[in-house]
C-alpha cells in the first residue's frame, strides 16, 4: 500500500520546540500511495510534564485505550504487531491495526484500514516519545493519508485538530 521513493535521506534539524529532534534522526520525504502520488502529511509535536519512560508505558500498549473517554467499551484482536483495536459496532465501527512497535526508539505504527473517520484514506500513523528531561517528554503524532473528496489543506486541519485533542486526553489521563 505504501512505498518510499528513492530518495537520499535528511537529516533533521534541531528543533526548538524541547528537543524534539536530536539533529541526528534521519527522515525519509517522499512517501507515495499505489498510484506513485506523494501522500499529504500531519503532525502534531506536543510536551507532556511526565517521564518519556511513563508516557512510553501507556502508548506502548496498544490495547490500552482508558485515556479515550468511552475508550472502556473498546475492544481488541489479538497481540503485538498485527493487534487490532475496535471502537463502535456496525456501520460506527472503526478498526485500528498496529503495524510496528519499536521499543528502541519508543515508536508505533498503526493504520485504520476500516471505519476512518475523517475524510482521508490510506492512513498510516506514527507516535514517537522523546526524552525531554528527566520530567518532561514529547509525543510527536504524525501520519501519512490521501485526502478523499475536501482539500488537502481541510483534512490536515481535521486530523491534526483531532491528535491535539487527543493529547489533550493524554495529558489528563496521565495527571489524573
Amino acid at each position: 500500500m505504501f512505498r518510499r521513493e528513492t530518495s537520499e535521506p535528511v537529516r533533521c534539524a534541531p528543533s526548538s520546540r524541547a528537543g524534539l529532534c536530536t539533529g541526528d534522526e534521519v527522515r525519509y520525504l517522499n512517501l507515495t500511495n499505489d498510484t506513485g502520488s506523494v501522500m499529504a502529511k500531519a503532525t502534531v509535536r506536543e510536551v507532556i510534564e511526565v517521564p518519556a519512560s511513563q508516557l512510553w508505558h501507556l502508548v506502548a500498549d496498544f490495547g490500552n485505550v482508558g485515556w479515550i473517554p468511552g475508550g472502556e467499551s473498546a475492544r481488541t484482536e489479538g497481540r503485538g504487531a498485527g493487534m487490532v483495536r475496535i471502537f463502535g459496532a456496525g456501520d460506527a465501527e472503526i478498526r485500528e491495526r498496529l503495524e510496528e512497535v519499536d521499543d528502541a526508539n519508543r515508536r508505533i505504527v498503526y493504520t485504520i484500514p476500516h471505519g476512518l473517520p475523517m475524510p482521508i484514506k490510506n492512513y498510516r500513523s506514527t507516535m514517537t516519545v522523546h526524552h525531554v528531561d528527566d520530567a518532561r517528554c514529547g509525543l510527536e503524532w504524525s501520519c501519512t493519508f490521501d485526502p478523499d473528496g475536501v482539500p488537502e489543506s481541510d483534512a490536515r486541519a481535521q486530523v491534526e485538530n483531532l491528535y491535539t485533542m487527543m493529547v489533550g486526553w493524554i495529558r489528563h489521563y496521565l495527571h489524573r
